[in-house]
């Protein structure tokens, strides 16, 4: 059984100095560079204005829906299965990198609570929403695949599980991200879109994190399981955006969302080492949307062909 470097504890070393992964600490650096808090978020008070007085009930029920989903996908398995290579990674580069991230995830966690209570809170219905959204199938059919990834060590192998977290923080954050961002183009909700720009950039460097730690591993999942995984992680989040923007909002559909989801599904392949599959430009080019992937840009470098994936299974 071949063992991997990056799982295989060779000598010890407690301290980060020397830095074997130089790639993996530059990451690390440029997140804790990013840090912030919830008390960085200013200006809600005009979000409050404008959720009664600027947005219509569409809109309203569309904002409100992700931000539940954002809420409760933090404390549940989402939340806690995003962050499980922390637990198998024994190289200290990655293991500081995870530790930081638990700490902005309970920043994340809070920010989500303080959004919802100053929104969606005044209409007292925060938890008819957050109730709403745990019982959609097609939040449950998200949660059955990040659990089938990522929690079934007969179905994953560490490779699988690393494709699965670019998977759970580009595509499975990919349409609201690509909401916010399209609400912020309007000039709208400062507050609420400031935290997700914030929350983005964070994704981004998480989605950077396992394409670097992939390609750090000596045998990896085969092209046909990755592809597959990607697929139906993409129509899965399809199924989602559908059921969560029924109707054209103003200058924002389902059909913009679902290529959105699209193009983010062909860059984890990409960075993945494998073909763009479904070939869909990026709809929304001009808008805020792009920081997860500009994020995801700083891992710097790209597939060479010494690089390209060995299959193992």
């Amino acid at each position: 059984v071949h063992m991997e470097p990056i799982l295989t504890l060779q000598t010890p070393r407690s301290v980060v100095y020397r830095v074997d992964y130089p790639d993996l600490w530059r990451i690390y650096k440029t997140a804790t560079a990013g840090f912030w808090t919830a008390a960085d978020i200013d200006k809600l008070e005009v979000d409050v204005g404008q959720w009664q007085g600027a947005l219509n009930t569409d809109e309203r029920t569309v904002l409100s829906t992700i931000l539940a989903l954002s809420a409760t996908a933090a404390r549940n398995v989402f939340g806690d299965l995003r962050l499980r290579p922390c637990a198998e990674v024994l190289i200290v580069e990655a293991r500081v990198f995870y530790r930081f991230q638990v700490v902005m995830a309970n920043i994340h966690s809070e920010t989500y609570s303080m959004l919802l209570l100053a929104l969606v809170g005044q209409d007292g219905d925060r938890d008819g929403v957050r109730s709403n959204v745990e019982t959609m199938p097609t939040v449950r059919a998200k949660a059955e695949w990040c659990s089938q990834w990522l929690a079934n060590e007969g179905e994953s192998t560490f490779g699988t599980r690393l494709v699965a977290v670019a998977v759970m923080e580009a595509i499975f954050l990919s349409s609201s991200f690509a909401v916010m961002f399209w609400m912020r183009s309007r000039g709208l909700m400062p507050a609420l879109t400031k935290s997700y720009e914030l929350i983005a950039r964070d994704a981004g460097l998480r989605t950077s994190f396992a394409f670097l730690l992939y390609r750090h591993l000596h045998v990896r999942p085969s092209s046909y399981v990755v592809r597959r995984m990607v697929e139906d992680a993409v129509w899965l989040e399809v199924n989602f955006v559908e059921a969560v923007i029924p109707h054209a909002l103003k200058g924002m559909d389902s059909s913009l969302a679902r290529d959105y989801v699209q193009y983010v599904g062909d860059y984890v392949l990409e960075n993945f080492g494998l073909g763009r599959w479904f070939r869909v430009e990026n709809p929304v080019s001009g808008v805020l949307a792009s920081v997860l992937l500009s994020s995801a840009d700083a891992q710097r470098g790209s597939w060479s062909s010494a690089c390209r994936p060995r299959a193992s299974r």
